[in-house]
């Protein structure tokens, strides 16, 4: 009888913070890939100084998604906390938490070959909302690479353009320095003379 109440406690507890708007936000498959933002994080307004410049009406934005208000623009809404997530992977627990994923692989690996299935770092083109969707970056050979699932359908500003360069600085230990192999084209085991090596040829005669 106990487990039966405390399993709907627990059910209750579910479905009263999936009603929330950041409940009903992190539920949405786009958003699987980010990490939920603490609370005391969010509620600080500290935390959304200068954001007006990206989001109109910033206090009734943010009082939306703080549930101290009525819902509006879903989208303005979605990209306000985008932008706060941007602040908060440049914490400490921002950071490891988004260290993790990147370790496990759940951003996916470098596609390409030289680069041996590295965990590939979330990144955003731009630093402002609704500009372009989420890239994967590679620290081993140092591209950016188009995301795929429902990764790529992730705004960009989550990220920002800075955060893999910053993640790779403060835990190197994580990231050695650049190991992805080279590919060489040969015929028969010999290596092709490319174009800029008969250019060089041609100058030294």
């Amino acid at each position: 009888m106990e487990n039966l109440l405390e399993d709907d406690s627990e059910n209750l507890l579910r479905i009263s913070s999936d009603e929330y708007w950041v409940g009903d936000f992190m539920r949405r498959k786009e958003n699987h890939s980010i990490v939920r933002v603490p609370d005391e994080f969010l509620e600080d307004r500290f935390n959304t100084i200068g954001l007006d410049r990206y989001i109109d009406n910033l206090e009734e934005v943010y009082n939306s998604v703080l549930d101290k208000g009525p819902r509006g623009n879903f989208k303005e809404e979605s990209s306000l906390y985008y932008l706060i997530h941007q602040r908060y992977i440049f914490t400490k627990s921002g950071l490891e938490a988004v260290l993790d994923k990147v370790m496990s692989r759940e951003y996916g690996a470098c596609p390409r070959v030289g680069c041996r299935s590295v965990g590939v770092i979330p990144i955003g083109l731009s630093d402002r909302p609704q500009v372009s969707s989420t890239k994967i970056y590679c620290h081993s050979c140092v591209n950016v690479y188009e995301a795929s699932g429902t990764l790529q359908l992730l705004d960009g500003c989550a990220w920002g353009r800075s955060f893999p360069h910053f993640l790779i600085l403060t835990h190197s230990y994580h990231f050695p320095s650049r190991t992805c192999e080279e590919y060489i084209p040969r015929i028969y085991g010999l290596r092709i003379c490319s174009h800029d090596d008969n250019d060089s040829l041609s100058e030294d005669n």
